[in-house]
């Protein structure tokens, strides 16, 4: 998890020129006191799954749970 942000806002991702591969992303993140910190990656992947198909499996009584059941794959 040394690789994870939590309690972080994704303010902006940019590239200044998407054809040269030599130009870093920039990524501005907001923190959870507000700070804004400007981050520089040779990648960038969005996974956020908003072009997923979900999956919601099912199981025996399944009717008979009360709560939401929510799944992605």
């Amino acid at each position: 998890t040394e690789h994870i942000r939590f309690q972080t806002t994704v303010v902006s991702i940019d590239k200044k020129d998407y054809k040269d591969a030599s130009i870093p992303w920039t990524i501005v993140v907001r923190t959870a006191n507000g700070d804004e910190e400007r981050l520089e990656f040779d990648f960038v992947v969005v996974a956020t799954g908003l072009f997923s198909n979900p999956y919601v499996p099912s199981f025996h009584d399944q009717n008979r749970f009360a709560g939401s059941i929510i799944h992605a794959s």
